[in-house]
């Protein structure tokens, strides 16, 4: 005695020799498998903000280097400097400042932070303020 299959295949839930697809497609076809797009005129002053922006984008990335590149900057002429401060000296790099706390465990980082207990609201945003210091190592000469 031969085993049967089951009427139905177990990967799409339809019958074996069915024409219907699991999913529909995602857009109908045409009769053209490309279109050629069509490009506009383009605006000088846009494609300027459009270059800038991409160009801003990897400086202000929230990465463990841009934040000890933010830490270094801001710990140049000072040994201590609250991040309500940098805030409000670096107002487009919100984002990296508030990264100093989230990279403030890292074992590569070249500052500390200190939570003050403190809420304070800038730009739009409250957040728990913090001391930005150099790291006790570095203060020490103990790499």
């Amino acid at each position: 005695m031969t085993a049967r299959w089951p009427p139905i295949c177990i990967c799409t839930r339809r019958l074996p020799l069915a024409k219907k697809f699991l999913y529909p497609p995602a857009a109908p076809r045409t009769a053209a498998p490309l279109a050629p797009v069509q490009a506009e005129t383009l605006d000088p002053d846009q494609l300027r903000k459009e270059q800038q922006l991409l160009l801003d984008y990897p400086r202000l990335a929230v990465t463990e280097e841009n934040v000890a590149l933010l830490a270094q900057q801001a710990l140049a002429a000072r040994p201590q400097v609250e991040a309500s401060t940098l805030a409000e000296e670096y107002p487009g790099d919100f984002a990296r400042i508030i990264g100093l706390h989230t990279y403030s465990q890292s074992p590569h980082r070249n500052y500390d932070i200190r939570l003050t207990g403190n809420w304070v609201e800038r730009g739009g945003f409250r957040f728990e303020d913090f001391v930005l210091t150099r790291r006790k190592e570095e203060n020490d000469g103990n790499d």
